[in-house]
């Protein structure tokens, strides 16, 4: 039976059985099955986890100490969702035009429903669209849902123009002499 550390505390997840086993904190704090929400300062927290949501990349709640829990996954972030690199060159596959889900399969050794869930990621994030013709489903891009990554890299574009700029006068100082 495989078992994964799920979060930094306590947490295990079993990948037959899809439960999480539950440990006590190192701490010695009180634990329960759902959640660690005892009054004990030295508590560091721990995450609740299922197997089946860490194998698709959904995370669960997470309970920090000093820090409200939150909900991150990967079907509203996107930056969880171009994580991966299949899911980035499907992207790159619907640049130039849709495609059904069969065309997008051809082109990576993975199985037509691995294909359909990252798929599937893309789309709750906003990535691509879908539009049913028959039975066939074809995607496409929606770029403009990328303009947080676009931003992102914008910031660090700022900073290394920078500093490639400081580097090519010094540079150019050096050369004077």
């Amino acid at each position: 039976m495989a078992y994964a550390l799920a979060g930094n505390v306590g947490r295990y997840w079993s990948a037959s059985q899809h439960k999480v086993k539950t440990d006590v904190c190192p701490l010695r704090c009180s634990s329960s099955p759902t959640g660690h929400l005892s009054g004990d300062d030295n508590c560091i927290g721990f995450t609740l986890i299922c197997a089946s949501q860490f194998l698709t990349g959904k995370h669960a709640l997470t309970y920090s100490k000093g820090m409200p829990a939150t909900i991150k996954t990967a079907d509203t972030d996107v930056f969880a969702a171009i994580s991966h690199p299949a899911r980035r060159q499907m992207l790159d596959a619907l640049i130039e035009a849709e495609r059904p889900v069969n065309a997008i399969a051809e082109q990576f050794e993975m199985s037509r429903p691995a294909v359909s869930q990252h798929l599937r990621v893309l789309l709750n994030a906003g990535l691509v669209t879908e539009q049913r013709h028959g039975r066939e489903r074809r995607y496409r891009l929606a770029p403009d849902r990328l303009a947080p990554v676009r931003d992102w890299i914008a910031h660090y574009e700022q900073f290394w123009d920078k500093h490639l700029q400081r580097l090519q006068e010094h540079v150019m100082k050096g050369d004077e002499k």
